[in-house]
């Protein structure tokens, strides 16, 4: 039976907005420890749990797979897994936050620029109390920073707008014993680190009456993630690698029409 979640958290926070200069910078520090946190665990981490665990065979992730009794055509082998929800023991993070505004007014437009970036110091998850903690950081989906970087002119009715997204180098290597292997007897070399990506979006709109009319390209460079190997990328599909902050659709553009009342 699901228990409920408790947590404690800790946040610290320093805002500067000098009076010499329209700049606003905002640095926040976070700590946030989850007990009894509700995941839908992996086939893979139920079997490995209950395994590993000082209470096996009486750990309550045994109770979540059956196998095959020891006069069956396969035995032991497991027939079923409830990957459904559970509670794991515990989930830590801490990092820090860093946001910053600078805007300036020209005779010819007004000029705002803006900077986000989160830098994770430490995120960790154990299945178990007496469990090891797993690292969760630097692996594919779980970057230590990420970054974004605006710049917004505005000039009458007319708005430009440019933004970059950065996602820091991230590898999976340290989850196997050897990144190289054989391929039909050749030597390969397993792919399993995702360079830095970087992806620029740029946009214009127009303000007429209660009219807004923008149009746009996102991912003007066309960039896409690097491709691990198939055998050896972790968490992916096929040679691509699976995490929310990479874009899987390419270049292409949008036009939006916008009315207020």
């Amino acid at each position: 039976m699901l228990q409920p979640e408790t947590a404690d958290s800790l946040s610290v926070g320093f805002i500067w907005t000098p009076s010499f200069v329209d700049l606003n910078i905002a640095l926040d520090y976070f700590e946030v420890e989850i007990q009894d946190q509700v995941q839908a665990l992996t086939a893979a981490s139920i079997v490995n749990g209950c395994y590993l665990s000082e209470n096996f065979p009486n750990d309550p992730l045994c109770s979540l797979f059956t196998r095959n009794g020891n006069t069956a055509q396969n035995p032991y082998e497991i027939t079923a897994v409830n990957s459904s929800y559970v509670n794991i023991a515990r989930q830590y993070n801490e990092g820090i936050d860093l946001n910053a505004r600078y805007r300036k007014e020209f005779s010819f437009g007004d000029l705002t620029l803006n900077a986000r970036a989160s830098y994770i110091l430490k995120w960790e998850s154990q299945l178990r109390t007496a469990s090891i903690p797993s690292n969760n950081l630097d692996q594919i989906g779980s970057p230590d920073w990420v970054a974004s970087i605006s710049a917004r002119f505005d000039k009458g009715d007319w708005t430009a707008f440019w933004n970059t997204d950065i996602v820091d180098t991230v590898n999976n290597d340290r989850f196997y014993t050897s990144n190289s292997g054989t391929f039909l007897g050749q030597p390969v070399y397993y792919q399993r680190t995702v360079d830095t990506y970087i992806v620029h979006s740029v946009s214009l709109r127009k303000n007429i009456d209660k009219w807004q009319v923008q149009a746009g390209i996102r991912n003007l460079f066309d960039e896409g993630a690097t491709m691990t190997s198939a055998s050896g990328g972790g968490r992916g599909a096929g040679n691509v690698p699976l995490s929310s902050q990479y874009d899987y659709l390419g270049r292409r553009g949008f036009i939006s029409l916008t009315r207020t009342w």
